[in-house]
């Protein structure tokens, strides 16, 4: 027998990736191959992903594999048993449908060859099929009831590395914990989401998969009851054999802030697409208003947000102030520029002051002692004094907040390259740090002599104004 085969290999389960169930089919495939005289013209892969009735997973290189057979030079397909290409009854019709069109014979290591060509030959490949689609039901039957008797124990089921926690699910990770313990504290203080995953971002924090942080998988991994120690079983909750990284009564606040519909996910916070936008100002006399971004003749545009008083091309100014920032970062007391106040985080103690508040106003309600004038005025006096600690704690949250993006730059062993490679919120926070940027009027009207039009846009650096904090 002779002619061109391809051979399939595949496992369903290769946690470590080492590939070497499928290494060793091929090795076996090949060796039928030989003694068959077929020439192998290809090999398809499909590593950690199973082919029974109740996956999902795709399996890109069997699709690629049986279009390759379609083109009809292919004599066989080889694979080390029917189970390997398929457990599925519909996929085994499909395969003898392609031997219809294509005449390409089945071969494998110890299943046999089964005769396409006759009657009987397809019926026994079809009870191959459905034999084999039996025993991965009765497989996945097996692993799901295992999997709820661990769950009942509060056992790990494995998996991705759940962040926070080491590979074994049960060790914890000093670091990662320590993130979303003040993640959840910065949550219920209502720092937006997307400020956090910002600053993740920005430190080289990455997901357990080496992904950069998006809202959704913060959402994801801080409503996770692991968090507090717990296993959903049975519609509710056991105690699993992990520690926990905050006590369930957090974790359930956590929840509750994160699940509330009124709750804006940005918390009100708009991320500019442009440099300069809202930090630049118009230097008209009396205006002083900051510069929008517009779009004018189909342009990119800074325009004041006021009565449009002055206007400049969006890409023309951002390379111009980028260039006279860049330039600042490059002399010898850069990271001094960039040193910010001396914070001291007073959060945990203005938390325990709101705590404490909100009590003694409950209190207050319930005492039946005081006439309806008196709660009122002790009333306003407990209320005045959350207000000016609520008032304290977001300033402070902003302060933070608005600390870590410089220190980026100023920690960098060249900050003014750390700069120019930095994401946009570290660019903006940085001008914004150093430098007013004033947009000024025209002081001519028209092109200066000798321009001409194929000489590009014009433009005047005298009518971009910079002047540096603190009189740097």
């Amino acid at each position: 027998m002779s002619g061109s085969a391809v051979i399939y290999s595949r496992i369903s389960s290769d946690r470590e990736g080492r590939e070497v169930g499928v290494e060793i089919q091929e090795a076996d495939c090949r060796a039928l191959a030989e003694r068959e005289g077929y020439t192998v013209v290809g090999v398809y892969r499909d590593n950690d992903i199973s082919a029974s009735t109740i996956s999902t997973k795709p399996r890109p290189s069997y699709d690629a594999m049986l279009a390759r057979v379609r083109e009809g030079d292919i004599t066989a397909m080889i694979a080390y048993s029917n189970s390997r290409l398929t457990r599925r009854p519909l996929e085994i019709e499909g395969v003898l449908a392609l031997h219809k069109a294509t005449g390409v014979r089945l071969a494998t290591v110890v299943s046999g060859e089964d005769d396409l060509s006759t009657a009987d030959g397809r019926m026994v490949a079809r009870i191959k099929g459905n034999i084999d689609a039996a025993e991965a039901e009765r497989t996945a039957e097996r692993v799901l009831r295992s999997k709820a008797a661990s769950k009942a124990l509060g056992a790990y089921l494995g998996g991705p590395r759940p962040f926070g926690y080491d590979a074994d699910g049960v060790t914890l990770r000093p670091d990662e914990a320590a993130l979303l313990q003040q993640a959840a504290a910065d949550v219920l203080d209502g720092v937006p989401l997307g400020r956090i995953v910002r600053a993740w971002n920005i430190a080289g924090v990455r997901t357990s998969r080496g992904r950069e942080w998006r809202a959704p998988s913060l959402v994801k991994t801080l409503t996770r009851p692991r968090n507090a120690g717990l296993v959903e079983s049975a519609g509710d909750y056991v105690t699993a054999i992990w520690p926990p990284l905050m006590t369930r009564e957090r974790w359930e606040a956590v929840c509750a802030v994160l699940a509330d519909p009124s709750r804006r996910t940005n918390g009100g916070y708009h991320t500019p697409r442009w440099l300069l936008t809202g930090i630049a100002v118009c230097g008209v006399d009396g205006c002083g208003m900051t510069m929008r971004h517009t779009v004018t003749r189909g342009i990119p545009t800074y325009r004041c947000s006021g009565a449009s008083c002055t206007s400049r091309r969006q890409d023309v100014a951002d390379d111009f102030v980028t260039k006279v920032i860049a330039e600042r970062l490059r002399r010898d007391d850069a990271r001094d520029l960039l040193d910010g106040p001396d914070l001291t985080d007073e959060r945990p103690e203005l938390r325990r002051k709101v705590t404490e508040l909100t009590a003694r106003l409950d209190a207050l309600a319930a005492d039946t002692n005081l006439s309806e004038r008196m709660l009122a005025k002790r009333a306003a006096v407990l209320e005045a004094e959350l207000d000016d600690v609520g008032t304290r704690l977001d300033a402070l949250n902003l302060a933070l907040a608005a600390s870590r993006p410089l220190s980026a730059v100023a920690g960098a062993a060249d900050p003014s390259a750390a700069f120019l490679a930095a994401d946009l919120d570290v660019r903006r926070a940085v001008v914004d740090a150093l430098a007013t940027v004033t947009f000024l009027p025209n002081a001519r009207r028209g092109r200066p002599k000798g321009w001409r039009p194929g000489d590009g846009h014009y433009f005047d650096p005298e009518t971009v104004r910079i002047t540096w904090k603190g009189a740097r």
